[in-house]
């Protein structure tokens, strides 16, 4: 089976530099207290980076099944790891089969 987790790893991070990029909210508006520490743990730079190492030749494309998926998808589960998320996926893991 075709393990799709990059694509979703791709959509958090796009997601996250959605809501990094935000105007300041009105005191109104203010997110809870959690969700304003992940605001600010997340850079331009490092979005950048992440964005650079994902589209770079050495993931070859991507595509399913390939090489390139797998580094990828390894690549995706280590900075879930390292932002403290709990794997959801199958076997305790952050891969679910499709």
């Amino acid at each position: 089976m075709v393990r799709f987790r990059w694509m979703v790893t791709v959509a958090l991070l796009a997601v996250a530099a959605g809501v990094a990029a935000q105007p300041k909210a009105k005191s109104s508006d203010v997110p809870p207290a959690a969700v304003q520490r992940a605001m600010e743990r997340i850079s331009e730079a490092a979005m950048k980076a992440h964005v650079r190492f994902l589209s770079s030749d050495l993931l070859e494309g991507r595509g399913p099944g390939t090489r390139g998926d797998r580094l990828t998808q390894e690549y995706l589960a280590a900075q879930f790891a390292a932002a403290g998320l709990e794997p959801a996926g199958d076997d305790g893991t952050y891969f679910q089969k499709v």
